[in-house]
């Protein structure tokens, strides 16, 4: 049997005996010629079908929700968008999946006062609308700050983030030596487990943190966040003599900071 290259090439002399001074590619026979005027209004078809409308919503999580996953954070999410009718816009293929994504997910136990979430609808809302709607169907736990929206280039990149942990007035004076020791100290590498595939690999925890202070009965750290990485949670909670699993559940993600359009700050935004 000859292949469809072979038969163009079958075919040609005849063609051009005919008086045809091209011989159409083999694309043009099912309609995906790129200069067709047809095929050209139903690529502008398929992009005004495909308009996205992106959101940055703002939340604070706490209580027993605190101990959510990250995968069942999503589907809460999407479940609440769900009960709240709103047109949230999917991925296409044979497996389509709600476009919604959490910037910085939580350490499990922890607690946040500054969470982002970028989500994309298949058609407008107004933002207030969005927040007073989702705000309806979110389990008590969950409180939305504020929804923002974004142009379709915009990206929301975490850059900083400090955590809180309150303490009991027995344990402030060696917590603040550990903090001390701690942020005198030019590095401190820990070894983090290895994930599937991978190997074991040492990070310097302290190569991450920007500052470290006991204030007000509460340790509060701030660290960075980059392509290189960040510190984890349990781990800087081990470096000042305070065990990761012990303690983790009691902390909480105060505040975020993000490059770019997430940077700007929401209105009624709880700081």
């Amino acid at each position: 049997m000859l292949r469809p290259i072979e038969v163009s090439r079958a075919f040609s002399p005849l063609v051009r005996k005919a008086g045809v001074k091209k011989v159409p590619r083999f694309g043009a026979c099912v309609g995906i010629d790129s200069q067709s005027g047809e095929n050209r209004n139903s690529n502008e078809e398929g992009t005004a079908s495909a308009l996205r409308y992106r959101l940055a919503i703002r939340y604070a999580i706490e209580g027993d929700l605190r101990f959510l996953s990250h995968q069942d954070s999503l589907r809460l999410f999407h479940r609440a968008f769900a009960r709240a009718d709103l047109p949230i816009r999917y991925s296409e293929g044979f497996n389509p999946r709600p476009r919604i994504s959490i910037v910085m997910p939580r350490p499990v136990g922890v607690a946040s006062h500054d969470e982002r979430m970028v989500v994309e609808l298949s058609a407008p809302v107004a933002e207030e609308d969005v927040q007073r709607r989702l705000s309806a169907e979110t389990p008590d736990g969950i409180r939305i700050l504020s929804v923002q929206r974004l142009g379709l280039q915009d990206r929301c990149v975490p850059t900083e983030a400090e955590y809180v942990l309150p303490l009991a007035d027995s344990a402030l004076p060696d917590v603040e030596r550990a903090c001390a020791d701690f942020m005198a100290k030019p590095n401190l590498m820990v070894e983090r487990p290895a994930l599937a595939g991978r190997r074991r690999r040492q990070v310097d925890v302290r190569g991450f943190i920007i500052d470290m202070r006991v204030s007000a009965g509460r340790l509060i750290w701030r660290q960075t966040i980059s392509q290189d990485g960040t510190a984890r949670v349990g781990e800087v909670l081990d470096a000042v003599g305070l065990p990761s699993r012990e303690w983790t559940h009691r902390v909480i993600r105060h505040s975020a900071a993000f490059r770019d359009e997430c940077a700007i700050p929401f209105a009624g935004s709880n700081q």
